[in-house]
């Protein structure tokens, strides 16, 4: 296991913070069989992430089978509210173990097991899911502001920076608001002078109140703003977003932020969502987000996952055609994505396309690895590690 940290080359602003590192915690699950399984998680702290991966997670799975995918995310997951064996030092209610954190780690965990089950079967990990569908459509996410001034739009950057990705083939773009809405709506309608048959997103990534937020959303319909994301600072709930939702002209997407199923069900029942954006490399994994994902297309909301297209794209591919995928083709905002990989889905045109390989189809570069690991830790039987004894199932997490 590994704590990844690359600082950025620049600052990226968004609305009420910047971004200056790209980050995760890397798992491996290994089995005796010689089969591997990865896994990812993002979140903060990334360490306190690892940690309850190493301490907690870890000795649930000794013994167990890497295809008890369910049953080991359910004792996992109650590792947050019961007392187990493996947890002997408190529980998150009283202040031991964020449950946001714990939540990443059991996603790191399970995104890996579902890459060994698809390796085992030998098969993409979309074809285990039930689907020969291997492409998805993507957006090009960007736009941020160029500084912490409130007060600087920076459109020539901004305008080039979406130029660049109409000349790569993308027809659907997202910039960052959420500062003055009446700048927001300059900075909008100069991307949407220049690109006029570019379908355009925007993500406020929570900073507005109620009022703000109602603002702007009738500023960027007059514009052709396909979603406005995120648009409600912390504290508003649900039912706040689905008041907005019924007076916005533009179509609202949220809930990257939410740390499980259970809280993206009023989001979906009252939020008056368009758009889930769940995040399953935060959200307990692949298993939680295959139950979410359902119950939102059940109540006919698509789906446009945070992040990672190298493991989010496979799950779109199985959920039919009201889904789009995230994807940072900025090198300088995602090195992950550029240089991690040795092999992964390409993208093109606006289009994911997903490897041939078995399971998730991505390998790490070992380089790479190397360079941006800040901590790391290699579990095995003989060392408090997890292994498993039965057959393709054994495995130890490294």
């Amino acid at each position: 296991m590994h704590v990844l940290q690359v600082p950025l080359q620049k600052t990226f602003w968004m609305s009420t913070e910047a971004y200056t590192t790209a980050g995760q915690v890397f798992v491996t699950l290994r089995t005796a069989e010689g089969l591997v399984g990865y896994g990812q998680a993002h979140g903060n702290p990334l360490d306190e992430i690892a940690k309850v991966i190493r301490e907690d997670l870890s000795p649930i799975l000794l013994g167990s089978s890497a295809w008890d995918v369910r049953a080991l995310w359910q004792r996992m997951f109650e590792t947050t509210f019961r007392r187990t064996k493996a947890v002997t030092t408190g529980q998150p209610h009283f202040g031991n173990r964020g449950r946001y954190q714990m939540m990443a780690a059991i996603a790191a965990v399970d995104i890996a097991m579902w890459d060994l089950r698809a390796k085992a079967a030998d098969v993409p990990l979309h074809r285990l899911l039930g689907t020969d569908r291997n492409t998805v459509p993507a957006y090009a996410s960007g736009g941020y502001y160029p500084s912490a001034d409130r007060d600087e739009l920076g459109i020539d950057g901004l305008i080039n920076e979406i130029g660049s990705y109409v000349e790569a083939g993308f027809d659907t773009a997202k910039m960052k608001v959420g500062r003055v809405p009446a700048n927001d709506v300059k900075r909008v309608a100069a991307v949407r002078d220049t690109f006029p048959d570019i379908r355009l997103l925007v993500d406020a990534n929570g900073a507005w109140t109620f009022t703000e937020a109602a603002l702007a959303a009738r500023g960027f319909s007059e514009l052709g703003v396909a979603w406005l994301e995120e648009p409600l600072a912390w504290f508003a709930n649900a039912a706040d977003l689905g008041r907005l939702a019924e007076i916005s002209p533009v179509p609202l997407a949220g809930g990257e932020q939410e740390p499980h199923k259970w809280s993206c069900v009023p989001l979906v029942e009252q939020g008056g969502l368009r758009y889930l954006q769940l995040d399953c490399t935060r959200a307990g994994g692949i298993t939680e987000w295959l139950e979410a994902a359902a119950f939102a297309t059940q109540k006919d909301v698509g789906l446009a996952p945070h992040h990672d297209p190298q493991i989010h794209a496979h799950l779109l591919a199985a959920c039919g055609d009201d889904v789009i995928q995230e994807t940072f083709p900025n090198p300088v905002r995602d090195p992950l994505w550029d240089e991690f990989f040795l092999s992964k889905p390409t993208l093109r045109d606006g289009v994911v396309h997903l490897p041939a390989a078995p399971g998730l189809g991505f390998e790490p570069d070992p380089a790479m690895l190397r360079r941006w690991s800040v901590a790391s830790w290699t579990c095995s039987s003989d060392a408090g590690e997890v292994q498993v004894r039965e057959g393709a199932s054994q495995f130890a997490v490294q």
